[in-house]
Parts: C-alpha cells; structure tokens; sequence
C-alpha cells in the first residue's frame, strides 16, 4: 500500500522497490468512480448515448445538430436516472 502523503512516494522505499514503483506509476493516472448510489445507471446511459454520436461518425453522419440532439436526449435520461 502507498503512503497517503504523495510527497513520501519518492522515498528510497518506495522508489527503488520494483512493485511499489509500478503502483506509484499506475497513480499518477488511475481514477476512481464518483461515490454515488445511482452512478452505474448513469454511466451505462452516458455510454449508450456517447455509443449513438461515434455511429453516426463513423456513418459520416454527426452534424452539430445531431450532436446537440443526442447530448440533449442523453442530459434528459440521465436526469431522469437520478431522481
């Protein structure tokens, strides 16, 4: 396990052992999903639309209006998901 303080990652401890070197790298760019109840539905929405805009890229399809019809329609459900 890495210390909290950042600033201790680059103690010779964590730095010249080879596992731990892997975890300080894999930090500087892992995220973790936000801590709400209802994110799993609003992620597998905000794919599913996301999904629908590179469809019509690839279809060579995606106007401005489009766009901003599928984000909308995408805000609407997300919306609806949280309540």
């Amino acid at each position: 396990m890495l210390p909290a303080l950042r600033s201790a990652w680059n103690i010779p401890e964590i730095q010249n052992n080879p596992l731990m070197r892997t975890f300080v790298q894999a930090a500087q760019f892992g995220r973790t999903y936000p801590s709400l109840a209802g994110w799993g539905g609003v992620e597998n929405l905000a794919v599913q639309h996301i999904g629908m805009a590179w469809d019509l890229v690839a279809q060579g399809r995606l106007s401005r209006e489009a766009l901003k019809d599928l984000m909308n329609k995408a805000s609407v459900a997300i919306n609806q998901a949280l309540r």
